[in-house]
C-alpha cells in the first residue's frame, strides 16, 4: 500500500505542477498582450503609418465603421499596429491591435 500511496502523491504533484506552470504562461502572456496593444511605427515605416492612419480614418468616416484595427508586418515582425475607434462604443472602450471582431 506504501508503493500505491506514493504513486498517487507524484501524480497529484506532477499534475499541481503542470497546472502551475499552464496558469503562469497564461498570465504572462495575457500581461504581455496587455503591454503590447498597439505597437508604435518603427522610424522607417513612420511615413507610411502617417498616410494609412489618414486613409483608415477616411474609410471609417465614409462606411462609419465604430472601429478598424491593423497590423503592418515586414518579414516576421510586426512594425506597426494600431487600433482606431471603439470597439465598444457604448462603453467607450478603445479598439487596439488586440481587438477581436465580429464578422457578419
Amino acid at each position: 500500500m506504501d508503493g500505491e500511496f506514493r504513486m498517487r502523491m507524484v501524480g497529484r504533484s506532477q499534475r499541481f505542477l503542470a497546472y502551475a506552470a499552464i496558469s503562469t504562461l497564461l498570465f504572462g502572456l495575457a500581461a504581455h498582450a496587455e503591454d503590447q496593444s498597439n505597437v508604435p511605427a518603427r522610424k522607417d515605416y513612420a511615413s507610411v503609418a502617417t498616410s494609412l492612419e489618414s486613409m483608415i480614418r477616411q474609410a471609417m468616416d465614409d462606411k462609419q465603421l465604430p472601429a478598424f484595427s491593423i497590423a503592418l508586418v515586414d518579414g516576421n515582425q510586426i512594425v506597426w499596429s494600431q487600433g482606431f475607434g471603439y470597439q465598444e462604443p457604448d462603453k467607450k472602450i478603445p479598439a487596439t491591435a488586440h481587438t477581436v471582431y465580429r464578422v457578419g
